[in-house]
């Protein structure tokens, strides 16, 4: 559930307080929200005003995206806010989403903020791998953790579309992979032209084709560029569509 605005709070609080009404007491309840609808000092305090409600009626765990509703993908996501969240409730169960897109954000995530869980949303599509990334960084700040070697990518790759066909049938998976498949190519040594090959799956077939000819032969993979999580949803919406 988003932050809202000013003609939707009370909706809001209903929201919360029926969810929670409906279930028994013993069922675990959570909830979603942004930071707000915009950046209004009002907006801040009709945040709160839903989240005390969340608290009061409850509620386990909220996690709470440091984006506006209005911000959508722009800018940076205040991690200050999840700070002063975490703060204000320090007994109750935070989760921070907001610009994680590496192992490493996340374990920094963690430390700044203070925050319980970090919750990890697009900077998982196509790099599954970040999971086991961030949790061998907080056991070991030291660890050095490596990109997925070509064949680790082609396991992960072959898993999902599988996954994707038991789930959407294969026509609608083939449409909706290939956006995923771009995400995936960012960590192959040639990710221009898999991502490019991607771009063109249709179905089973063209997917296999692609492994086929990408990820034959093993070898390291590639950290993506500094700038691949600027790439937010062009060219994957496009992709989506064709």
């Amino acid at each position: 559930m988003a932050g809202t605005c000013c003609s939707t709070q009370p909706r809001a609080l209903a929201i919360v307080k029926a969810v929670r009404d409906a279930l028994p007491p013993a069922a675990v309840t959570t909830v979603s929200l942004r930071r707000g609808f915009d950046d209004t000092p009002e907006s801040v305090d009709r945040f709160h005003a839903i989240l005390q409600t969340v608290w009061s009626h409850g509620y386990a765990a909220a996690r709470v995206h440091a984006r506006t509703v209005e911000q959508k993908y722009l800018g940076r996501s205040r991690w200050e806010f999840l700070r002063q969240i975490k703060s204000d409730y320090p007994d109750k169960t935070i989760l921070g989403s907001g610009d994680v897109f590496t192992a490493e954000d996340a374990v920094r995530m963690l430390r700044e903020t203070g925050i319980d869980i970090v919750w990890i949303a697009r900077g998982a599509i196509g790099n599954p791998w970040i999971f086991q990334n961030a949790a061998a960084l907080l056991q070991s700040p030291a660890a050095v953790i490596k990109p997925p070697t070509v064949h680790e990518q082609r396991e992960a790759l072959s898993e999902h579309f599988s996954i994707a066909m038991q789930i959407h049938g294969e026509q609608l998976a083939g449409r909706r992979m290939r956006k995923m498949g771009i995400k995936y190519s960012r960590f192959h040594p040639r990710a221009t032209d898999v991502k490019v090959d991607f771009i063109n799956v249709r179905s089973l077939r063209d997917w296999t084709a692609v492994l086929e000819n990408h990820y034959a032969a093993d070898g390291p993979g590639v950290w993506p560029a500094a700038d691949a999580a600027d790439e937010v949803n062009e060219e994957l919406t496009s992709c989506e569509i064709a």
